[in-house]
């Protein structure tokens, strides 16, 4: 207790009052609150990009890997006259606005593989997958009758934006 000029003053210095460190803890937390909401958003931010650089560099791979196959392209002469004019002998053999067949050698042998990229366009609610069939050839020199080994090239189409559109624009044109 001092007293000035006819006026107690009540001072204490061993320390602050309940409100006062009431008052420091609720800032104090909503700092700490703000931190760890921003650390948390730039970890995720961070983990986005990772995710995306990822699936950008699996597509350019699946892309190269289609293009190389596209220009590996062979005719293949199925009556053996030496003219690839004829039906049925040329190196693309079917397309349409999700697929794309064409015969092309895409492993370490001489003969051509039919070779097919696709989309699972089918059941509502399924992931869209763009996958890859390869097709044997078979006894005949144009049989290509046996059973496709299918590997999915990517299983992340679901917003891609040509499968998504009101007017359905086509992958294959």
């Amino acid at each position: 207790k001092r007293q000035i000029g006819g006026m107690i003053f009540w001072s204490s210095t061993a320390g602050l009052t309940l409100v006062e460190l009431m008052v420091v803890g609720a800032i104090g937390s909503m700092i700490i609150m703000a931190l760890v909401a921003m650390t948390s958003r730039a970890f995720d931010v961070s983990r986005n990009q990772i995710e995306q650089g990822a699936l950008t560099e699996k597509a350019r791979i699946a892309i190269e890997r289609m293009s190389d196959e596209i220009r590996n392209a062979k005719y293949i002469d199925c009556n053996i006259d030496s003219d690839t004019a004829d039906l049925n002998e040329h190196w693309l053999v079917a397309g349409d606005a999700y697929s794309i067949s064409l015969y092309s050698n895409v492993d370490d042998d001489v003969e051509a593989e039919l070779v097919r990229y696709f989309i699972n366009t089918g059941t509502p609610g399924e992931k869209k997958k763009l996958q890859r069939g390869v097709t044997q050839r078979g006894v005949g020199l144009c049989d290509f009758s046996g059973l496709e080994d299918v590997q999915v090239v990517s299983n992340k189409l679901d917003n891609f934006k040509n499968l998504n559109s009101i007017n359905n624009v086509p992958i294959f044109h």
